[in-house]
């Protein structure tokens, strides 16, 4: 049955899960049966990661290698890669480009995982200095070099009559959602069942608290000209839920013409609630009181507030909306500025390997790869010496 095969475990190894999320991933949709001939999908997936599992059991017996380097390793075959190595002790290194010169990279981890813990507590203590203002600035403007920019719609917006609707005085708060789909969100959940849990139990929420007022804003990405359309969007999963929205709960458009740099300072904005979104740290350094539900990688670094429990949820989101000062005080803003630094310009490694739009290798490359300074260097040396890539008292340079 489909419930036997998503619970699938051999050797350790979550196979159901991993082919649930390689089949939702593949058709752009958090909830697979919502694809004709799912069953079959995903029996075809698991079969072919068990087979890619023994396949890289024998692999590994015989070749016997000393290190591993493989793509990212979220989910998939590369996940499984990375749970053979470990159970033989083989240093695991995975990597993921993010943008068009930035490359991030993990050890016996998803690169994309983006666990900081190790690096946070001593990198968090220093201070940011001078010239980090201009960059950070640079950063939060938009200038961030990805190869995918989904966020921008490239004259594809469009006006949204919600906005009219939308008290400006009554106390608000913005619901900021992630690509369902997207590995992001994925197997994050805390304190939801799932990411359209959360947004629902929110929605019932306001509908209990009418002296308040819920703005959703669903990611761009979901109707982005650069990426496939996705297929499940946070609209029709609230409609499959058979939820009405309250007349205090407005659900916005992903390619509605307005970005969340115009959307605070118009409504009453009491601060945001967020599941992983890069905006949770990104707001939060820009002085917005932030609320988290999931598995961020910034959870519990000190700038946002992350409830134990739904009930410790619910309260703290009457707790913002009631609050008379609504910035966050200047020193946590500085904590997620630090958080930005750690995780653009360090974490996120510009090799010295690529430049340009569309990127293409340097024509100074070979003084790169006989260096052992830099970034490159350092990723090299950490990989030849099976040390972490990210350790307490070290991480890649800034770059």
């Amino acid at each position: 049955s489909t419930t036997q095969i998503l619970q699938y475990r051999e050797k350790g190894l979550p196979f159901g899960r991993l082919a649930k999320d390689i089949l939702g991933n593949s058709y752009l949709v958090g909830d697979i049966a919502l694809i004709d001939g799912f069953e079959h999908l995903l029996r075809a997936h698991l079969e072919n990661l068990l087979a890619v599992s023994l396949a890289y059991e024998r692999i590994l017996e015989t070749v016997r290698p000393d290190r591993v380097v493989s793509n990212d390793s979220y989910y998939g075959m590369w996940a499984i890669m990375e749970h053979h190595c470990k159970e033989r002790r083989i240093p695991f290194y995975s990597h993921y480009p993010v943008t068009n010169n930035r490359v991030a990279f993990a050890s016996d981890d998803a690169a994309m995982n983006l666990d900081f813990s190790r690096s946070w507590p001593a990198f968090s203590q220093l201070p940011l200095r001078e010239p980090d203002g201009e960059k950070l600035e640079r950063w939060l403007a938009g200038n961030r070099g990805y190869v995918i920019d989904t966020t921008r719609l490239a004259g594809h917006e469009r006006d949204d009559p919600a906005l009219a609707a939308i008290d400006p005085r009554k106390p608000t708060l913005v619901l900021v959602a992630n690509v369902i789909w997207d590995l992001a969100a994925l197997n994050k959940q805390l304190l939801f069942g799932d990411m359209m849990d959360w947004i629902v139990q929110t929605i019932d929420w306001f509908g209990a608290h009418g002296d308040h007022q819920l703005v959703i804003r669903p990611h761009p990405a979901e109707t982005s000209p650069q990426i496939p359309r996705t297929n499940e969007t946070v609209e029709s999963a609230i409609l499959a839920s058979g939820i009405e929205l309250p007349p205090n709960v407005f659900l916005l458009k992903p390619d509605a013409r307005i970005t969340l740099n115009e959307l605070l300072p118009r409504f009453n904005v009491a601060g945001m609630v967020v599941h992983t979104s890069t905006v949770g740290f990104e707001y939060a350094a820009r002085g917005v009181r932030v609320i988290t539900t999931a598995k961020s990688p910034y959870r519990g670094y000190g700038f946002t507030e992350d409830p134990a429990t739904r009930e410790d949820y619910f309260a703290a989101m009457g707790r913002l909306l009631c609050a008379e000062r609504k910035e966050l005080p200047g020193e946590l803003q500085e904590l997620a500025r630090k958080f930005i630094k750690f995780y653009q310009f360090h974490y996120y490694a510009d090799l010295g390997l690529f430049a340009g739009n569309p990127p293409q290798i340097r024509p100074d490359v070979m003084t790169t790869l006989e260096s052992d300074g830099g970034p490159f260097g350092y990723v090299i040396n950490a990989i030849l010496d099976g040390r972490p890539i990210n350790d307490v008292d070290r991480w890649l340079p800034e770059s």
